[in-house]
């Protein structure tokens, strides 16, 4: 009965490592990321890092979304106002649209109908545009200044 049961732990703790491996699989990412500083784009992916790569051609990007098809949103500032850019899986311009007389964006996003939700700060605004970059609809932003905390 002892040597039962001394099958039965082992037989679990293997089945404890092979969920673990699993879940650690699991766990490996691919993400989109920006570093302002080296003005480069990136592309990680955790579990092959053969895949990865860096872009620095396109210059003020401040947000990178990756889309299904695994092309990726870029947007920012340039000297027109704001650009949106859209570039392949390995890093070629496919389109851009500019968003004339708005600065200061941060977040990008694809919506289901293709077009494009993003926020900006010069005036405050959610804005969606369509995909020839005609504002379709534009909530203006609320902003309230925070006073610092008495010490």
């Amino acid at each position: 009965m002892r040597a039962f049961a001394v099958r039965i732990v082992a037989l679990v703790a293997l089945l404890a490592a092979s969920v673990a491996a699993r879940a650690a699989e699991e766990a490996a990412h691919k993400f989109v990321g920006v570093d302002n500083k080296a003005n480069k784009l990136i592309y990680v992916d955790q579990a092959d890092a053969k895949n990865n790569w860096a872009v620095d051609t396109f210059k003020g990007v401040n947000s990178a979304r990756r889309l299904n098809d695994g092309s990726t949103l870029l947007a920012g500032h340039g000297p027109g106002g704001i650009f949106i850019t859209t570039i392949d899986p390995k890093g070629k311009k496919l389109g851009e649209l500019v968003l004339k007389d708005l600065r200061d964006m941060r977040l990008i996003r694809r919506l289901k109908n293709g077009n494009i939700l993003l926020t900006v700060a010069q005036p405050f605004r959610v804005i969606e545009v369509d995909a020839k970059g005609k504002i379709y609809r534009f909530r203006n932003i609320r902003v309230r200044t925070l006073k610092p905390a008495k010490e």
